[in-house]
């Protein structure tokens, strides 16, 4: 039972409603607290407004309005359409504390709600590092890189964290940065994107050699497809390894408007058939194809963004217990040479990425400890029952105090 009175949760999500790694997180830390989960997301085509998906959570769209989508499509910092339905939910609902997905729309959520609700902002990525990455593409993400991108958008974050009542991020390099902006540590807490065990529950999958190529290594990578993921770099390395006669398949699950770039890329190399792009698949069928192979593969390019942040597929590779090759961005590199269970190498070198791999595709002995040294990291380092329980005692603690104590 809950005897800290948290009894319903808000989380602010400004996106459609699906499946979501770090909402399946909050739901299970929820269902601990015996906590009710009320999420507010966007609405672009005109689905139900309230859906209740599991016994203890519903969803709640945004109004369909049409052809003014950017109204309810973007949590923007002072849009009117969120800060209502967040009103009036919390209202309605008589919600304890809200959490907000990024900082855009913690201003408004804040300003709009009595100060008894506390409101968390969940950081799960440096968004202004993000947009000044990325090459946005559509009219809406380039009015978005336009806005928070540069100074207008450090400005914003810096007033959001200060605004928030609590601040979760995924990864300690990130709360650093936020503890360099003045922010008070006590107000943050690390929570860690790692597997919930109930969750994990590979769904076998078949990889067929090309040509009946007798490959010595396969190497996957599950996540998105856009241009910070260095997978440029992964074809650049196939090809090397194909002179230097090293077998070695890959097999990259994911979409993004860059995946045809990579096929064309793929081909110029002439690396083609060692590459399976099965696209995006379920995540039971993406654990299966890691199962399936023999390392995984995060081969992010290094910038602001991936060094304040840590990617799913890091962790995943781990609790299966695969040993993973990752570029140096500073939380992939900590975390990798501290457990001891795998590579690194510098971020877009395809010679050095090649080198890691043909180390692990000679020495199957190296793979089996460094995999089974990632398998113990999670299960100790990094356990879910004591991410949860962390999680839960600082939400509970913003309801009981007022502001988040730092457990």
């Amino acid at each position: 039972m809950n005897t800290h009175a948290l009894r319903r949760i808000a989380i602010v999500f400004p996106r459609e409603w699906g499946f979501n790694r770090r909402l399946e997180r909050l739901f299970a830390v929820a269902e601990q607290l015996d906590a009710e989960i009320h999420v507010i997301c966007r609405n672009l085509s005109n689905k139900p407004r309230l859906e209740q998906v599991q016994p203890r959570v519903w969803v709640h769209r945004l109004p369909y309005l049409g052809g003014i989508r950017a109204l309810s499509s973007h949590g923007m910092v002072l849009n009117p359409v969120w800060a209502w339905a967040v009103r009036d939910i919390c209202a309605r609902y008589a919600i304890d504390l809200v959490i907000v997905r990024e900082f855009p729309l913690v201003l408004a959520v804040r300003g709009i709600l009595p100060r008894r609700i506390p409101v968390v902002m969940d950081m799960a990525e440096n968004l202004v590092a993000m947009a000044l990455t990325e090459k946005p593409r559509g009219l809406a993400n380039r009015l978005g890189r336009l806005v928070f991108a540069g100074p207008l958008g450090r400005w914003v974050e810096r007033l959001s964290c200060f605004a928030s009542d609590g601040i979760l991020v995924v990864i300690e390099e990130n709360r650093d940065r936020l503890v360099a902006m003045g922010v008070n540590p006590r107000k943050i807490h690390v929570f860690h994107s790692v597997p919930v065990p109930e969750l994990m529950q590979p769904r076998p999958q078949t990889i067929s050699p090309s040509n009946g190529t007798s490959y010595e290594l396969r190497a996957a990578y599950l996540g998105d497809f856009d241009q910070v993921r260095g997978l440029p770099t992964v074809v650049d390395a196939a090809a090397e390894l194909r002179d230097r006669q090293v077998r070695v398949q890959f097999v990259l699950m994911g979409a993004g408007l860059s995946k045809s770039e990579l096929e064309n890329r793929a081909k110029q190399r002439g690396v083609s058939n060692d590459m399976v792009m099965p696209g995006h698949v379920p995540f039971r069928d993406g654990l299966g194809f890691i199962q399936a192979c023999d390392v995984g593969l995060v081969p992010h390019f290094r910038c602001e963004h991936t060094d304040t942040t840590i990617p799913n597929k890091l962790f995943d590779y781990m609790y299966m217990g695969k040993p993973v090759i990752v570029s140096d961005a500073l939380p992939l590199a900590r975390i990798v040479q501290t457990h001891e269970c795998g590579l690194v190498f510098p971020s877009g070198d395809a010679g050095k990425l090649a080198e890691a791999l043909a180390y692990l595709a000679a020495n199957p002995k190296a793979r089996q400890a460094m995999g089974e040294n990632g398998r113990a990291a999670i299960l100790k380092d990094y356990a879910w029952n004591n991410t949860r329980e962390a999680l839960g005692h600082f939400l509970s603690s913003a309801v009981e105090n007022g502001a988040p104590s730092h457990a």
